[in-house]
């Protein structure tokens, strides 16, 4: 009885996996982003512009079933701000490597070669590479000259001495946090080639959880208030997957 118990059960599970399909595949996405809240440091607020950048990444997953997913991304996205206004630019831009972690639902009344689905997930990010410029009246200045227009900044003191401990130039990395964890969602619609290769056309956002700035960066607002920022992406993705 044991055995046919055991042989029973090996039967289903074989079953279950065989009629499951895992996949690998590449994907580049087109992304604009910002931040929820920007981080002024004294300066006055000014209005947000369109900041573009590329993402890119290996795609790996299995497919539960017809409807259900799971999803891991490994890959390039980016993350920062870009803020225009009183003859004042900032443009920062961080690069992070990225794991996401996801699942995909696709309504059973979706049938033919092409299928709508939505999904969402969590993912955790590490900045490799952090890049902030500065201009005023369309001159590029430093991080200290940039935070004395405009004075009085309340933040001065704090200014020149981070400074002087950095020997003149503070860098890039020390304003934020070196890792982003960040909720995302997606709508996509996936075009079945053939039996082995398909393709995904997806839209998705991307929220921070966390304070994206640095602890000893947070500084408030001349009105002294003082909000987290977060990052916030938009997209378009393009997929290539294989079944394996």
């Amino acid at each position: 009885m044991k055995n046919k118990i055991a042989l029973l059960l090996f039967t289903l599970s074989f079953s279950v996996f065989s009629q499951s399909k895992g996949f690998v595949g590449l994907q580049t996405g087109v992304y604009t982003f910002t931040t929820t809240y920007q981080n002024a440091m004294g300066q006055r607020l000014m209005d947000y512009d369109f900041a573009f950048n590329a993402g890119y990444g290996l795609i790996g997953g299995y497919s539960i079933d017809d409807v259900h997913t799971i999803r891991g991304m490994f890959g390039i996205t980016p993350g920062g701000s870009r803020r225009v206004g009183g003859g004042l630019l900032y443009d920062n831009r961080i690069e992070y490597t990225s794991f996401n972690a996801e699942y995909i639902h696709t309504p059973d009344w979706f049938t033919g070669n092409t299928k709508i689905y939505f999904g969402g997930g969590f993912g955790v990010y590490s900045a490799r590479q952090l890049n902030t410029t500065y201009f005023i009246q369309g001159k590029q200045v430093d991080f200290f000259n940039y935070m004395e227009y405009n004075s009085p900044n309340p933040h001065r003191d704090f200014f020149v001495d981070q400074v002087e401990k950095n020997s003149g130039v503070i860098p890039d990395g020390d304003f934020f946090k070196r890792y982003d964890v960040r909720f995302s969602s997606l709508i996509g619609i996936k075009t079945q080639i053939n039996e082995r290769f398909a393709l995904n056309l997806e839209m998705v956002s991307m929220l921070s959880l966390m304070d994206v700035n640095a602890k000893e960066w947070r500084l408030e607002r001349r009105n002294g208030d003082y909000k987290r920022s977060r990052n916030l992406i938009g997209g378009i993705q393009l997929g290539f997957t294989a079944q394996i």
